[in-house]
């Protein structure tokens, strides 16, 4: 069997933030622990998605392949405030596979661990994809204004529902869709713009409430498809329903496309709720 080859030249350092105030900071490297800029908080602390495009831009700035990511694993056990600083394992290689680990700690504390799965395979398959759903385009859809209030990382964020559920309005079905972008970003969806906007829709229980409940990610497990590598447009149509609610936890399925068809990305997440 071939050896597997993981490893081109490391991406040089050209930009390393001791304060991360933007979600394009979150895509650059950090040298060091970092300040955190409220204005980057979710629920309580770092967004998640920006906390999960730290630890990943870190494992590839090892040198590892972003084209053969396979999986990103990631759990959330403390919220990251005021600083936040990100360490990276040595990879484990296999003959077909290597798997790296980063973690984020904050002021020694730790608070994200993140593991992402790299491969790839000499037999070609046919490909399958989930089709995109019959939504209006982006430029046919009023936008949302996120409350920054509740969730200050969504001043950064611009969001186009494709269908009448909105967060905490009380309807019948746990199930959100919007066209979502990075405001003010002209750059395409790429690896670590995916995994920030896959966290960034409000929780799709949420469609089902009218109370302000708090839902910060627990764990949130990706799937990129080779279509995240391919695409030119820096809109991505993110539809997310709530599999499983139940005793406060809940089980979320995520799936991504571009606005031409094109697949990006599955994902599965799991929030729990906190009373604000």
């Amino acid at each position: 069997m071939m050896q597997l080859m993981m490893f081109d030249t490391p991406r040089s350092a050209a930009t390393r933030p001791s304060r991360l105030s933007t979600p394009q900071d979150a895509v650059a490297d950090i040298a060091g622990p970092a300040e955190v800029s409220p204005a980057l908080h979710g629920f309580g602390g770092l967004h998640g998605g920006i906390g999960l495009a730290l630890a990943l831009r870190a494992v590839l700035d090892s040198g590892l392949d972003e084209t053969q990511v396979r999986s990103i694993q990631a759990r959330f056990s403390r919220a990251v405030r005021d600083e936040v600083a990100v360490t990276v394992d040595a990879p484990d290689h296999d003959r077909t596979i290597a798997t790296a680990h980063a973690t984020l700690t904050s002021r020694g504390t730790q608070c994200v661990s993140m593991s992402a799965l790299f491969g790839r395979s000499k037999v070609a398959l046919r490909d399958v994809t989930p089709p995109m759903p019959a939504y209006a385009a982006p430029t046919e859809c009023d936008e949302f204004a996120m409350p920054i209030e509740f969730v200050p990382f969504g001043a950064f964020i611009e969001i186009r529902p494709t269908t009448a559920e909105r967060p905490y309005a009380g309807g019948d079905d746990a199930h959100l869709a919007a066209w979502i972008r990075l405001r003010d970003d002209p750059a395409p969806v790429d690896l670590a713009r995916l995994v920030i906007l896959l966290d960034a829709l409000a929780p799709s229980a949420a469609a089902t409430m009218t109370d302000l409940v708090a839902f910060p990610t627990v764990e949130l497990s990706i799937r990129p498809a080779p279509g995240v590598h391919t695409t030119t447009s820096p809109w991505m149509l993110l539809d997310t329903r709530s599999t499983v609610s139940a005793d406060g936890w809940v089980d979320e399925s995520l799936s991504a496309w571009a606005p031409d068809g094109t697949f990006l990305a599955s994902a599965s997440q799991i929030r729990l709720a906190n009373s604000l």
